[in-house]
C-alpha cells in the first residue's frame, strides 16, 4: 500500500461501486466482509459470470481488484484499519 492513495469507505449498498476521487488520490470502495465461505461465493458468481457471455465481468473485475489490493499481510491489515476490509470469523 505504498502508491500513495488514501481509502474511503463507500455506499455499503453497492459492493461494485469503486470510484476515485480528489484526481485519483482517494480511492472510494464499499467495506468488504471477509468469511469462512466468501473465497466459494466469488469462485461460483465469476463462474456464473464467465459462463454467461452477455455478463459485463464486474464480479471478476472487482474480485481482480480487491486480490490485487492485498498482496502481503500487511495490506491486509491496512485496509482493515481503513475500514476497507472485515474478518468475520466464528471465534471473534
Amino acid at each position: 500500500m505504498q502508491a500513495g492513495v488514501k481509502f474511503q469507505t463507500g455506499d455499503a449498498n453497492n459492493l461494485l461501486d469503486v470510484t476515485f476521487k480528489d484526481h485519483g488520490r482517494v480511492m472510494v470502495i464499499s467495506t468488504v466482509t471477509i468469511g469462512e465461505n466468501t473465497e466459494s461465493l466469488f469462485r461460483n458468481l465469476i463462474a456464473f459470470e464467465q459462463f454467461d457471455p452477455s455478463k459485463n465481468y464486474e464480479i471478476t473485475s472487482f474480485v481482480v481488484q480487491l486480490e490485487n489490493l492485498t498482496n502481503t499481510s500487511s495490506d491486509i491489515v491496512f485496509l482493515r484499519q481503513q475500514g476497507i476490509q472485515q474478518i468475520f470469523s466464528r471465534n471473534e
